[in-house]
């Protein structure tokens, strides 16, 4: 299994310092090493990415999760069909793990059907699909889309639901 290696603190020192310079924010040693503690296992280029993201789109300083989320988040769509190709490569039958892949490639082999559907596609029907599921999958704005459901309910006005709860009272 292959080792992951730690970011060395004063290269961590350095990206954090542009994230607390660009927000006018002071932290202590104590939520200093918070942080350390949990981005340190994220490589440094995808760190620097998350926290440019950052300063550039979030209105408040990003929490260690919100860090996380944007620095794992970080994989082109020339890198998720890479992913894909290699688990066509895998033959059938043969089984594989998804965690080896990138969290947003295995939202997008859910939603494309499988490893069986995904080797029946063409190059270009795949490159399509791919580019379709691929903003939901990173933004993970899948979860947010509402989904249209049957609904029974009778709807009420304000005025009988007042009543309905002064007669429970």
């Amino acid at each position: 299994m292959k080792r992951i290696k730690n970011m060395q603190p004063d290269k961590f020192a350095e990206i954090i310092g542009a994230l607390l310079t660009a927000y006018y924010k002071t932290m202590s040693r104590e939520a200093i090493n918070i942080y350390y503690a949990n981005l340190k296992d994220i490589p440094e280029d995808k760190l620097k990415y998350a926290v440019n993201n950052a300063i550039r789109t979030e209105e408040y300083f990003p929490t260690v999760a919100r860090l996380r989320k944007m620095a794992i988040t970080d994989i082109s769509i020339e890198e998720v069909m890479t992913e894909l190709y290699g688990v066509m490569k895998i033959p059938l039958g043969q089984s594989f793990s998804k965690k080896k892949l990138h969290p947003a490639t295995a939202q997008i082999l859910d939603e494309i059907g499988g490893k069986f559907s995904l080797t029946q596609m063409t190059d270009d029907k795949l490159r399509y699909k791919v580019k379709s599921i691929y903003k939901y999958a990173i933004a993970g704005i899948k979860e947010s889309i509402p989904q249209i459901e049957n609904r029974n309910a009778s709807t009420k006005s304000i005025k009988s639901l007042i009543t309905d709860m002064k007669d429970i009272s």
